[in-house]
């Protein structure tokens, strides 16, 4: 189901891409969303790719996160990560990590696990969490429009 769901989105995306050679897309994904948005990064559609609070090693999340249990009745044993496309190679979209530091249903530390690459950029904000709100939400929108 999961690789079916994946499959169709990026069909869609490409499929707007051809019709829109001349647009720059950005694509934007929050916590699974963000997981979900770092996985075109194997894709030329998008810009650019900005996931917030989103896991990028299901690995992991399986061993670290409060999510885990969730995690694995939900994804298939072949899902991808953004730490397999990096160990494979195959990242070529810039991809753009807003995380914070007292997450923890998404533990910032497995974005440090990942190889390096230019082709993403990581963002640690000390003191946050999952999901924010007030002042702390719009500093993460800020830093969203900095990179539009």
């Amino acid at each position: 189901m999961f690789s079916l769901i994946l499959q169709s989105a990026k069909e869609y995306f490409w499929e707007y891409k051809r019709q829109h050679p001349n647009t720059e897309m950005v694509l934007l994904g929050e916590s699974y969303g963000g997981y979900l948005a770092s996985l075109f990064a194997a894709e030329y559609i998008f810009r650019k790719i900005i996931a917030i609070s989103a896991f990028t090693s299901i690995a992991y999340q399986e061993l670290f996160s409060s999510e885990r249990s969730w995690l694995k009745d939900y994804l298939s044993e072949n899902a991808l990560d953004f730490y397999t496309l990096c160990r494979d190679n195959k990242v070529n979209t810039r991809t753009i990590f807003i995380n914070g530091s007292r997450d923890s249903r998404v533990p910032y530390q497995q974005i440090l696990a990942l190889p390096f690459m230019k082709k993403f950029k990581v963002n640690i904000l000390p003191g946050f969490t999952h999901r924010e709100s007030g002042t702390r939400l719009e500093y993460v929108v800020s830093l969203i429009k900095q990179e539009l």
